[in-house]
């Protein structure tokens, strides 16, 4: 005999944990989180912009399976057509076992967020949801120029000369110094609790210097 469907009620019991990774950084710089299945696509970026310490300032977009979804554009510059990711429930592209699912956050620096959904069940009475259950080490800025840009501003940072470098001859502070100081107030604050196609996204870098100090 086949499962039987799940009724309604029991669909909004059911919660899934989420382990949300920064790709490209090392060391890796992750989230985890309980929601509950019945939320939106659209409700999922929103936890994801609060974990992760973004300002939703940008376009994003969710790919899954080979779709795509975000939010209602004019134009899909003749990539693939983009679901609205307000009329799909989380339980609605789920696997049996594990799904995994593509997140890119500022289709300019290219965030690259992998999402891991495992272990659905019934969530715990008395227990609210969605739930920020742990994670490492504090997020890049906004607009800090992508992973290659994040990781020069990091060893910046972790050069004691990089003050003295940053500032004009006259004293004043240039865009350059004023984009590291936000980048340092960032990248050393406590972590958040709780369109188109996409343009070729910057490689990684390899880095000789351990940067682990500066992401907390």
């Amino acid at each position: 005999m086949g499962l039987q469907r799940k009724s309604a009620s029991d669909s909004f019991n059911e919660i899934a944990s989420v382990r949300i990774e920064l790709r490209h950084t090392d060391p890796p710089i992750w989230r985890e989180v309980e929601v509950p299945t019945s939320i939106t696509l659209l409700v999922l970026h929103d936890i994801i912009q609060a974990v992760m310490g973004w300002f939703d300032y940008h376009l994003w977009e969710f790919n899954i399976d080979r779709r795509k979804y975000g939010l209602a554009m004019d134009e899909d510059w003749g990539g693939t057509p983009r679901s609205l990711a307000s009329h799909v429930r989380l339980r609605d592209v789920l696997k049996p076992s594990r799904t995994v699912i593509d997140y890119t956050y500022d289709l300019g620096d290219c965030w690259e967020h992998r999402l891991s959904v495992t272990d659905v069940r019934t969530g715990k009475p008395g227990v609210l949801y969605p739930r920020y259950v742990g994670g490492e080490r504090n997020g890049p800025p906004e607009d800090c120029g992508g992973i290659s840009g994040f990781y020069e501003w990091l060893e910046a940072l972790l050069d004691p000369q990089h003050e003295r470098l940053l500032k004009r001859k006259n004293g004043r502070t240039n865009t350059t110094q004023m984009r590291l100081m936000s980048c340092r107030s960032s990248t050393l604050s406590a972590a958040s609790p709780i369109g188109g196609t996409l343009p070729e996204c910057a490689s990684p870098r390899t880095h000789n210097r351990d940067v682990r100090a500066a992401t907390g």
